[in-house]
């Protein structure tokens, strides 16, 4: 879909390339930019591990069973470089005022981790350690931008932008647990409860892109007839991205697979909330 809208005002801009003015930062325009992208993502991760054990009257505080749910919610942030070319139209409003539209593609690099290092649930004679981790990474991203400025000066623009922004974003988050449960009873005139580990892991992983929207300011300054420099802010929000929860039915005893735990279960759910905060350097040269 952003694709084609990309393309779609791509033909309305070349269409209009006619119209340009005599006014400054007019026509039809390309450009380069390159610059810094700072990530902030709100992480909200819950895993659930469940085990029912099959012999009771061996555990103190809770004779039949581990039932818990571990939620955490980190903020991460990441740093990454960024680039890219655009291609825009403007027109002039009593020849002060700019508006125009502007399409552009970025790429760039930027990973967010968080690694929680175990959630320990101590339950006499038993133990239990949850650990939860998630990344997020955004590769590119398209958007089309509406353009309005004013003329400070013949050589000086000052402009805002708004618009709808995609992003490639490649989401993973795991779940781990291992606890120590009783796998069986030594014979004997007295019952004694064997003890073992059991162990599973639950990721879950998506990718695609995301909608959003981008908002920002820049300034320009003319330095050749056609050609100018600008520094530019700009602020993108991408909303929730989420994927189905994720369950692992029965975890395994430590070492042997062929040998599952079937009263045991781990489910982990993820949700992730991304924007970016860029700081872009453009030289952009008017055809108009």
């Amino acid at each position: 879909m952003q694709k084609k809208l990309l393309l779609f005002a791509t033909t309305i801009l070349l269409s209009q390339a006619s119209m340009a003015t005599n006014a400054p930062f007019t026509g039809l325009y390309g450009s380069m930019s390159f610059g810094w992208m700072n990530e902030n993502v709100d992480i909200n991760q819950k895993s659930k591990f469940s085990v029912l054990l099959p012999t009771a009257g061996f555990i103190a505080s809770d004779p039949n069973s581990i039932n818990t749910i571990f939620t955490t919610s980190p903020t991460i942030r990441a740093n990454s470089e960024t680039g890219g070319v655009a291609i825009g139209f403007a027109s002039a409003f009593k020849n002060v005022f700019i508006f125009g539209l502007e399409a552009r593609a970025n790429i760039e690099s930027l990973n967010a981790e968080y690694e929680n290092h175990g959630h320990p649930i101590e339950t006499v004679p038993l133990s239990t350690r949850l650990n939860a981790d998630s990344s997020i990474k955004l590769k590119n991203d398209y958007s089309l931008l509406f353009k309005l400025g004013y003329v400070l000066q013949p050589n000086t623009l000052i402009y805002g932008l708004i618009g709808p922004s995609w992003g490639y974003f490649n989401l993973y988050s795991t779940t781990n647990a291992t606890s120590n449960v009783i796998i069986g009873v030594a014979p004997g005139p007295e019952p004694l409860p064997i003890f073992g580990e059991i162990s599973g892991s639950v990721p879950a992983t998506d990718d695609g892109y995301q909608t959003g929207w981008l908002a920002g300011i820049g300034l320009e300054y003319l330095f050749w007839k056609n050609a100018s420099i600008g520094l530019e802010y700009t602020h993108a929000d991408y909303g929730d991205l989420d994927f189905p929860d994720k369950t692992m039915g029965v975890l395994n005893v430590f070492g042997s697979k062929a040998h599952p735990y079937p009263t045991s279960s781990l489910s982990n759910q993820a949700e992730f909330n991304a924007e970016t905060n860029n700081i872009l350097l453009k030289l952009n040269y008017y055809i108009g």
